[in-house]
């Protein structure tokens, strides 16, 4: 919401505005000091915008999954492709109402799911296969533990033998050395990093997919002028940051 009202914008997400009932401003307002980790949500979005525009460029057909959509706008902001959004029933209930299907330019559908029931599965069963398939899976991995990080993989290889994954990474050294403040703000709403992982991009290639893609955020904020430290200097004195936090375009193929 913050970089919407800036200019210029990165995002230009000015959609956002529209989830911010009173609960959620009051929420934002006790998490605002957290310049460093609002800059890494803010650029790893850019990151994955960008990757997908070039994706979408190559075709507009391609279908994109959504997965853990929270309040993402990307359907709404990029032009082409056939978007799924796939959440919790509470937070696509609360998107129909603020940000209907159909005042989305691009085909658009939502589905409620409820994770804690194993409703996942059943969700993939209703999505076409037929076509070329990205899922985006932005800001949660870190909130699940390492099972179900390799359930939903498992889900996803099962129903989409090909695919591509555009996916956040954050490796157990980042966690401990640079997440320490924004962990104690979240703790205060009983949430917390499950995932602690020292390579969580090696994991996912263990499990099948093969690199396209890595991008360092902090490099990426470096470059944008979005971090105090230039790129050279970040590369020589603070590499384990530049590696820690990345966004992925990586690809499943079982046919290979």
């Amino acid at each position: 919401m913050a970089d919407a009202e800036k200019k210029p914008s990165l995002l230009n997400d000015h959609y956002a505005r529209r989830f911010m009932d009173s609960h959620g401003l009051s929420v934002f307002s006790r998490l605002k000091h957290l310049d460093a980790s609002h800059m890494c949500s803010i650029v790893r979005a850019k990151l994955i915008d960008d990757q997908l525009k070039k994706i979408l460029s190559g075709d507009q057909s391609t279908q994109v999954v959504v997965l853990g959509a929270g309040f993402d706008t990307k359907a709404f902001r990029l032009g082409g492709g056939t978007w799924i959004e796939i959440d919790d029933p509470a937070i696509i209930k609360i998107k129909n109402q603020e940000l209907p299907v159909s005042s989305c330019t691009n085909p658009l559908a939502r589905m409620a799911v409820d994770f804690s029931r194993d409703e996942l599965a059943l969700a993939l069963q209703e999505i076409c296969t037929e076509k070329k398939t990205v899922f985006i899976i932005e800001g949660v991995f870190m909130y699940l533990d390492e099972s179900e990080i390799k359930n939903t993989l498992g889900l996803l290889k099962a129903r989409f033998p090909e695919h591509d994954l555009l996916v956040d990474l954050m490796n157990e050294h980042f966690i401990k050395q640079y997440m320490g403040k924004y962990l104690r703000a979240i703790g205060e709403f009983n949430c917390s990093f499950k995932f602690h992982h020292q390579n969580p991009r090696g994991l996912l290639k263990e499990l099948g997919y093969k690199d396209l893609l890595t991008a360092s955020i902090f490099d990426h904020a470096s470059e944008l002028g979005q971090f105090w430290a230039p790129r050279f200097l970040l590369r020589i004195l603070r590499p384990k940051l530049l590696s820690g936090y990345t966004v992925n375009w990586m690809r499943q193929d079982l046919c290979e």
